[in-house]
């Protein structure tokens, strides 16, 4: 089953069966994830996905200097974490969808390094990032883990320390 999902429609229209497609493809993943690109091209200006985490998903810390990201909690809840560059934490923001007591959308102006804990079994959220796709990331500051087994640890100690 694929990981990633590629848009070939002008017209896109999102519904239940598709979310829900999207949850399985995460469910049946190793990564336990899986994303819908709702764009054409790492070309193009705007990147825009549903992407669907499973609670064992691991979201290696990345950024995107000089672009702005926005994402919305579709479904389910995660904690977002924000990092200065030398690792240590600035903000942790629970996220829930609308209607929930938290925080449903942000928007970073200039994307510093972050990332994203699933708190409940799934979580679906719809990401747009200014394009085109550049893995800014890259190289990792040393403070980022660098093998899975390590980023398993550093973002457990995160979640048990925020509660």
């Amino acid at each position: 089953m694929p990981e990633v999902i590629k848009n070939s429609e002008e017209r896109l229209f999102i519904n239940n069966d598709l979310v829900d497609q999207i949850i399985g493809e995460a469910k049946q993943s190793q990564r336990h994830m899986a994303r819908l690109l709702m764009h054409f091209d790492h070309e193009d200006p705007v990147q825009e996905m549903l992407i669907a985490m499973g609670r064992d998903c691991m979201v290696m810390p990345n950024q995107s200097i000089g672009r702005s990201e926005s994402l919305q909690v579709v479904k389910g809840e995660l904690l977002l974490i924000v990092f200065d560059d030398n690792g240590k934490i600035l903000q942790r923001v629970k996220m829930g969808p609308y209607g929930s007591d938290k925080t449903f959308l942000y928007r970073l102006s200039s994307t510093p390094w972050h990332t994203m804990i699933p708190l409940s079994k799934i979580v679906v959220v719809h990401e747009v990032i200014e394009g085109p796709f550049v893995n800014s990331s890259d190289p990792l500051p040393e403070w980022v883990p660098g093998d899975s087994e390590d980023l398993k640890r550093f973002l457990k100690e995160i979640d048990i320390h925020v509660g």
